[in-house]
């Protein structure tokens, strides 16, 4: 299992490795880092308070579901993190100052956990917005493996997590 494992990790640093070198930071650096940021949460809760705000009570309800989804994703990417104890990849260190990570660990990403769980709560209750709430996540997970702070494999396995535990959400609450 160990060698699986281990070759699996092989596969990531080259994947990580081949992103980071083909990433042009002084072409898109202010960009990404904008995304970045957002993804840090703003840009969810300024969807949730707009709906608190204009929405009736089925709004209120859905961001309820949406605020359960983000905490169950943070919940088991922290809890992953503490078993797996992957160190972050190692970058420059004008890098880690671009980008601070939350903790030590990197697997699973929780940024992209909770975009994509959020971004399929919104997918889902509001079907036109469904795809550019997915190229925001996609964007949001891209910039954590462009500053270094993921591999590849943790932000597949962020996104995953996330699309399981709002799609069983969803499922519970009748919205899928």
């Amino acid at each position: 299992m160990s060698d699986f494992i281990n070759s699996i990790q092989r596969l990531d640093q080259i994947a990580f490795d081949h992103i980071r070198r083909k990433s042009d930071c002084r072409k898109f650096g202010f960009s990404m880092l904008v995304i970045s940021r957002l993804g840090d949460g703003f840009v969810w809760i300024a969807i949730a308070i707009f709906l608190l705000i204009y929405g009736g009570s089925a709004e209120r309800l859905k961001v309820f579901y949406g605020f359960v989804a983000a905490i169950l994703c943070i919940l088991v990417c922290k809890l992953l993190k503490l078993l797996i104890r992957r160190q972050r990849p190692a970058v420059p260190e004008e890098f880690r100052r671009v980008v601070k990570p939350w903790d030590i660990f990197s697997f699973p990403s929780g940024h992209s956990a909770l975009s994509f769980a959020l971004a399929l709560m919104v997918a889902v209750n509001y079907p036109l917005y469904a795809v550019p709430v997915f190229l925001f996540a996609a964007l949001i997970a891209f910039t954590r493996v462009y500053f270094g702070t993921h591999y590849p494999l943790d932000v597949v396995a962020g996104s995953m997590i996330g699309l399981l535990f709002a799609g069983i959400i969803l499922f519970l609450t009748s919205g899928l």
